[in-house]
C-alpha cells in the first residue's frame, strides 16, 4: 500500500506530521475496514471516499499537512538530520522503518544522514522486563499522536533504567 502518513517527535520536543496525498494509497486504505475505521476517518478528508480519488477537506485544520511524496521526502530527511547523531525509535519500529525507507526508493536510498535503523521501544521494554506506561488511553491513530506516544514511553523507559541502575 505504501505509507500514509508520518509522525516524529524529536528529543527536543518539535514535531513533524504529513499526510501523504497521493490517491491509490488513500483508496486502498480506504477498503481496509481497520485503517478506514481508525486512521482515514481522522484525515482531512470528506467523506465517503469516491472510488476514483480522494476528495480533500480544504477547511479542515489538518490540511495543511497533506503533501506529496517529494515532499514528505525532503523535510522529513531535514528534520532528521537538524538533529547531531540522531537516533530513530518507534513502537515495533521494523514496519516504521521500512515505509520511511520508501520514501527514497530501497534501504541503500537513504540519504546520509538518516540512521539505518530505527530502535524499537517495545523491544526495550522487553529486554527490561516492564510493562511501559501509556501517556493516553486514545483509541486515535494519527501518527503524530502515535509518536508522541513513543517519545513519552521512551523517555519513561530511559527513567526506568537509570532508577533501577540497569546497563
Amino acid at each position: 500500500m505504501g505509507l500514509l502518513s508520518i509522525g516524529m517527535v524529536r528529543e527536543d520536543g518539535k514535531e513533524y506530521y504529513a499526510i501523504h496525498k497521493d490517491a491509490y494509497i488513500i483508496q486502498a486504505a480506504a477498503e481496509n475496514w481497520w485503517l478506514n475505521t481508525n486512521v482515514l476517518k481522522y484525515f482531512p478528508l470528506e467523506q465517503p471516499i469516491d472510488s476514483k480519488a480522494p476528495s480533500w477537506d480544504q477547511f479542515h485544520p489538518d490540511y495543511k499537512h497533506v503533501k506529496n511524496k517529494d515532499k514528505i521526502a525532503i523535510e522529513v530527511a531535514n528534520f532528521i538530520r537538524e538533529v547531531p547523531s540522531p537516533s530513530l525509535w518507534a513502537w515495533f519500529a521494523a514496519y516504521d522503518h521500512l515505509m520511511l525507507s520508501q520514501l527514497y526508493g530501497r534501504m541503500l536510498d537513504i540519504p546520509n544522514g538518516i540512521p539505518q535503523r530505527t530502535n524499537d521501544v517495545a523491544q526495550e521494554a522487553e529486554r527490561l522486563k516492564v510493562r511501559v506506561p501509556s501517556v493516553t488511553d486514545s483509541r486515535r491513530h494519527l501518527a503524530l499522536d502515535d509518536a508522541r506516544e513513543v517519545k513519552f514511553r521512551r523517555e519513561w523507559l530511559k527513567e526506568y533504567e537509570n532508577v533501577h541502575n540497569f546497563s
